[in-house]
């Protein structure tokens, strides 16, 4: 069973909370580290001033299982702040995170900055990561956000994002997850019976890891990933289990994998979700 954080683990770790814009700090409101207004901030004004309707719009298009489970949760924003002192350097620090609240369960959103993808198009910095996706999972999961991530502890590492389509800023390549050059060596030549011609970047260099199947702080080389070709316009998608590239898969349809695959996470997510019947053996 998926393990989902919950207010009060939230409320320890973050004794401000916004529910709304006028909660939020002056810093926030005006998108600057209240501490260092030099420093930008992630955009927390927007969903919170547009809502979960704007936030999940293009996922109630692309992805209607998943928003259908989401929807009935009735979502709502929450944004935490926390100011501290650092014994270590004896300066105050600053953090934020932004929730969203399903029930009586919370995941993390990985909110944007000002100027997010849908907008910004090719000079955004993560446009080739999220060009390369199929177009359902691309705007439901990354034209608003970063992405989103379900953990059940605080604080949370936001480079390693699990369960859900993983914080497309945050990708990792799938070359970090091998353990020693022999299973390298495997991966390169697994993913080369897959790999775009077009694709003019190394194997090692240009597969991500799109979806991680782990729970928060799992180091087992366990689960179901799925991978993506950056600088591809194939729009492929790729399944692994148990990180064995000898069995790798190219899902047959992707967007509905994600749709059913996030679906059953809010739903009922007592048993595992079958990845193996949305792909075909390639090579």
């Amino acid at each position: 069973m998926i393990r989902f954080l919950t207010l009060d683990a939230i409320k320890k770790e973050y004794p401000r909370l916004a529910r709304s814009v006028g909660e939020l700090s002056d810093g926030l409101r005006n998108g600057k580290n209240p501490l260092d207004p030099s420093q930008s901030a992630l955009d927390y004004l927007t969903p919170l001033t547009k809502g979960c309707d704007w936030l999940f719009e293009h996922l109630s298009q692309y992805q209607t299982k998943a928003y259908a489970a989401i929807a009935d949760q009735k979502p709502s924003l929450l944004v935490g702040e926390r100011i501290w002192t650092d014994s270590r350097i004896g300066k105050k620090r600053w953090t934020s995170a932004a929730f969203v609240k399903l029930g009586d369960r919370y995941i993390v959103l990985h909110p944007e900055f000002v100027g997010r993808i849908e907008d910004s198009g090719v000079r955004h910095p993560c446009y080739a990561r999220y060009s390369a996706l199929p177009e359902g999972i691309a705007k439901a999961y990354y034209a608003r956000m970063d992405g989103m991530e379900i953990v059940h502890q605080l604080p949370h590492d936001p480079m390693t994002s699990r369960v859900l389509p993983t914080k497309i800023s945050g990708w990792q390549r799938a070359k970090h997850l091998c353990k020693g050059r022999k299973t390298r060596d495997d991966m390169v030549s697994a993913l080369k019976t897959v790999a775009d011609p077009q694709v003019t970047e190394s194997i090692v260099e240009s597969f991500w890891v799109l979806l991680d199947t782990r729970e928060q702080d799992s180091t087992a080389m366990k689960g179901d990933y799925l991978l993506v070709q950056e600088g591809s316009q194939s729009k492929h998608v790729f399944h692994v289990r148990d990180w064995d590239f000898s069995g790798v898969r190219k899902v047959e349809e992707p967007e509905l994998l994600m749709d059913e695959y996030v679906a059953h996470l809010f739903g009922d997510a007592s048993n595992d979700f079958d990845f193996s019947a949305f792909g075909r053996s390639v090579g």
